[in-house]
């Protein structure tokens, strides 16, 4: 599927993400917490999942493990974007499984150019 999930509950962030997709050609689909994206995964497999890690309800870590021991949909790369409020932000984002890390605020030159060697 060419769909990329994007998971992100600041509205800003999500929309230079979802124009940064469908820049490359992609469709997006967009739920701002981790119970919607847990909703969306049980029927669409994305090519690709931007995640924010500080989520309402289920953290963008939690969503992160459970997509990895799926084993429908453990193959999909993740993307974590987030704020660095934790010194191990970023070390626990790959112990959860996923597959890029940026920083809010994110350089959107450096997550386009990610982003287009995933999707292109």
């Amino acid at each position: 599927m060419d769909k990329v999930l994007i998971i992100e509950d600041n509205l800003l962030n999500a929309q230079l993400i979802i124009n940064l997709v469908k820049a490359l050609g992609r469709d997006v689909l967009h739920v701002t917490d981790g119970q919607q994206a847990l909703r969306v995964l049980e029927s669409i497999i994305p090519c690709l999942i931007v995640v924010d890690l500080r989520l309402p309800g289920v953290d963008g870590w939690a969503l992160t493990r459970h997509i990895k021991s799926d084993a429908r949909l453990f193959h999909i790369p993740i993307v974590a974007i987030s704020v660095e409020i934790e010194p191990d932000d970023r070390h626990l984002a790959f112990q959860a499984g996923c597959d890029a890390y940026f920083a809010k605020p994110f350089n959107i030159q450096e997550l386009r150019k990610y982003l287009q060697e995933w999707l292109v």
